[in-house]
């Protein structure tokens, strides 16, 4: 039998065209939990080995990637390419979120509704905030990946 294309559902095409949605910002949130907290793995894969290590795997890979996604959004920024910056913050988001990084998620969201919203007087002070919450992020990612790996 052939396949059947599946249309869209209705709601989907009645949808008239306009921004996108807007991201749901919520407080920024404060304390050293919320820069770098990896207790919620830890509960789920630090029981073993291989959890351990693959933890360790995706710290390694956070710290390795550094600032370059950032450093991508900014070139971006620079250039008013805001749908490339706003496609950076939220990689960056997605490649933090699972370390229990809450404030870095929340600059990311931040900066990507500044470029959502077309608040362009906005994104030096949002691209400030997530440079500062990424590079705390990194210190304490470094700092957890030396403590358990002793």
């Amino acid at each position: 039998p052939a396949a059947v294309p599946l249309s869209a559902p209705p709601s989907a095409s009645a949808r008239p065209p306009g921004p996108p949605p807007r991201l749901v910002t919520s407080p920024m949130p404060t304390g050293e939990a919320a820069i770098f907290n990896m207790d919620g793995l830890m509960r789920v894969m630090g029981r073993d080995a291989k959890g351990r290590a693959a933890m360790f795997k995706m710290v390694r890979g956070a710290i390795e990637g550094g600032m370059e996604p950032l450093d991508q959004a900014a070139a971006a920024l620079q250039e008013g390419r805001l749908r490339d910056a706003a496609r950076a913050f939220h990689s960056l988001r997605g490649a933090v979120g699972v370390l229990g990084a809450k404030r870095l998620i929340q600059a990311t969201i931040a900066a990507e509704d500044a470029i959502n919203g077309q608040r362009e007087e906005e994104l030096d002070e949002r691209y400030r905030e997530v440079r500062a919450e990424l590079e705390q992020t990194l210190t304490h990612a470094r700092a957890w990946l030396e403590r358990e790996q002793s």
